[in-house]
């Protein structure tokens, strides 16, 4: 009942959801997004993450569809100058996440339930199990990549962010595409300078 729960009630649309099923997805703003926010980054504050991260509990956007969501909160120290300056080791992005309906999907398989990092969000008598993931950015060869965590130090994906001028309101913003039966594509713009994209699978019922 809490994935039918999270896509219109809990915290009035708490999370945001992924086109996996027919329906289409749905955007999650204005005071809906900044309460989904705080609420997310407080359900965090005592997990230790990959990375070292300020995830911004003022502002985040999301997608919903069906059951089952996707939401994402920006790192507050992150600017363009930041991004476009980095030179070594990891630059903290922000923080994703996702109902434990869905798994990220690393090397064409997907992430194992146990080797995800979650946090449960409870509101009056409803709870919500979430997966984490961290999200970074490196150079590597002189090309930044995202990098995307989810429970170990080591990355479960690593894409390459490409220079692409889109206009965004959101520091970190993202679009959805079905590319299989129970898997889409989630691109990411970061700052309306760069996309990466990362896979996205819904887990059998």
């Amino acid at each position: 009942m809490i994935r039918h729960v999270l896509t219109a009630a809990l915290l009035g649309c708490l999370l945001a959801c992924l086109p996996a099923r027919a329906e289409d997805p749905k955007r999650i703003e204005g005071d809906h997004a900044k309460e989904a926010a705080k609420a997310l980054t407080d359900a965090i504050a005592k997990l230790e993450l990959p990375v070292k991260a300020s995830p911004d509990g003022k502002s985040g956007t999301g997608l919903h569809a069906g059951k089952v969501a996707v939401f994402v909160t920006p790192d507050s120290k992150l600017t363009a100058d930041a991004l476009a300056k980095h030179e070594k080791g990891v630059l903290p992005l922000g923080v994703l996440f996702v109902t434990d309906s869905l798994t990220v999907v690393s090397a064409d398989k997907p992430v194992a339930a146990k080797d995800h990092l979650t946090a449960e969000v409870t509101v009056k008598d409803q709870t919500a199990k979430l997966n984490v993931l961290t999200l970074a950015a490196a150079r590597v060869a002189d090309r930044l990549v995202l990098l995307v965590y989810a429970k170990g130090k080591k990355p479960v994906v690593v894409a390459e962010l490409n220079e692409s001028e889109e206009k965004t309101d959101h520091v970190i913003d993202f679009e959805a595409r079905k590319v299989a039966d129970r898997r889409a594509a989630l691109v990411v713009n970061v700052l309306g300078k760069y996309k990466a994209s990362l896979q996205l699978e819904v887990k059998e019922e």
